[in-house]
């Protein structure tokens, strides 16, 4: 038999376990449900790091750097294209970067890459929202996008057009 302080022990071992699982449980934990301003933010901040050190910005945004990849929500990051449309970096899909698919649509046959291209090179415009279809990340489902992007000049003396996409419930 157990005498008294053994079984106070395995109690406390207990509950100690039950509490690590319950509190790192994503069930308990609240997801983080992106607004526009947050996926605003987010673009800003990654033109901020373009404009300083476009090469250091996009090596961050490849290797998920928490700035530009939301650690609760996944299907939160930025990413960005040069001027022609070339994605320059992509957080989930290394596969996209070099890659220019500004003539190819969306399921439902839009070109918004194209039509991010021409509200970004419009002087009078330079940003702005656009929506499309599209999979999330470890989904291969189609779900509506938002997506915010603005022009910027790089350290490197390119332009380049950082974007992040919030998708719709």
């Amino acid at each position: 038999m157990f005498n008294n302080n053994k079984f106070k022990v395995l109690l406390v071992a207990l509950g100690l376990v039950a509490t690590y699982f319950l509190a790192s449980s994503r069930l308990f934990a609240a997801e983080f449900e992106p607004k526009d301003a947050d996926a605003i933010k987010m673009v800003q901040t990654l033109a901020a790091h373009i404009a300083k050190d476009a090469p250091g910005a996009f090596k961050a945004v490849d290797s998920k750097d928490p700035a530009y990849c939301n650690k609760d929500n996944p299907e939160f990051y930025a990413f960005a294209y040069d001027i022609t449309g070339t994605v320059v970096c992509h957080p989930h899909n290394p596969k996209l970067i070099g890659t220019n698919y500004v003539d190819r649509p969306d399921p439902t046959g839009k070109l918004f890459r194209k039509e991010i291209l021409q509200i970004a090179n419009d002087p009078a415009k330079g940003k702005g929202w656009v929506d499309y279809t599209y999979t999330k990340p470890g989904d291969k489902k189609l779900h509506k996008k938002n997506t915010y992007f603005e022009r910027v000049k790089g350290s490197d003396g390119k332009d380049y057009i950082p974007a992040c996409g919030i998708y719709m419930k």
